[in-house]
């Protein structure tokens, strides 16, 4: 959330351990490096735009806690990544994603998206855009696409497909980089999953 030119500290701390998290397990030259070398010096600017972001929390985001004991403390990256965020819940502006036509009907209750930088998110920006996913154990995120391309840094056992590829496993701790338009899908293990995106929108903040 941002006041004024004010950051607020538990989400530029979220910033910083996203950035760090990418940094250390992308590889150099990689796609989703060079996606992150846009992304984060463009927040070195806070946008000065008022939030309009209220906060609103849905019955699956109760799953966090659970998401986040799936973390091994060995996984100390990404085990300070989910608490940044489960830190941020109450402030959180939780919601449901609509339209996809191969939902099933358990996912409307049991998933959960919010923003933390970008439009309706805790800092209203025009050049990034980036949140955080909940899913509730068992459910697949169905296909979808956008234009701009996107970087996920994955905080829980779970399985990503891009277009008609097989399903992979990533790994707590990995990274997945979505080129622009492709269509993609996730799904939940026997935990929930847990995952934190972002994308380059290219505009001034």
């Amino acid at each position: 959330m941002t006041i004024g030119t004010i950051r607020l500290a538990e989400l530029q701390s979220a910033f910083d351990l996203l950035e760090n998290a990418i940094a250390s397990r992308a590889k150099a030259g990689s796609p989703a490096l060079e996606a992150a070398n846009r992304i984060f010096p463009a927040l070195k600017s806070v946008s000065t735009k008022v939030s309009t972001c209220p906060p609103h929390r849905l019955p699956v985001c109760d799953q966090i806690d659970e998401a986040i004991s799936a973390i091994g403390s060995d996984q100390a990256e990404s085990l300070a990544l989910a608490r940044a965020i489960k830190t941020l819940d109450p402030l959180l502006g939780w919601y449901r994603r609509t339209g996809l036509a191969d939902a099933a009907p358990a996912f409307a209750d049991g998933h959960a998206n919010a923003v933390l930088a970008g439009p309706k998110g805790l800092e209203e920006r025009n050049d990034v855009w980036m949140g955080v996913s909940l899913m509730a154990p068992g459910l697949t995120y169905p296909n979808h696409n956008h234009p701009p391309e996107e970087v996920y840094a994955v905080l829980s056992p779970g399985f990503w497909r891009q277009n008609s590829n097989p399903w992979v496993e990533p790994g707590i701790g990995g990274i997945v980089y979505n080129p622009p338009n492709i269509f993609q899908a996730m799904r939940s293990a026997d935990t929930p999953l847990l995952a934190v995106w972002c994308l380059w929108l290219g505009e001034s903040a």
